[in-house]
């Protein structure tokens, strides 16, 4: 049990853990962005439609 428990708190698995941490971040934060960026094209292009659509009635 002693064996197991040091080896948890052991620099290489610490290590490996905040590399984890930091990919599971890096992730969430692309995935947010991207998200982000859909939302902006969506909206943008919505206008546009919009726009388009206006300036037809005249």
């Amino acid at each position: 049990m002693n064996k197991r428990v040091s080896k948890l708190f052991s620099p290489r698995s610490n290590k490996e853990y905040h590399r984890t941490f930091f990919l599971l971040i890096i992730n969430n934060l692309k995935s947010i962005l991207c998200y982000s960026v859909s939302s902006v094209v969506s909206f943008d292009t919505l206008i546009f439609i919009l726009k388009m659509f206006h300036s037809q009635e005249y």
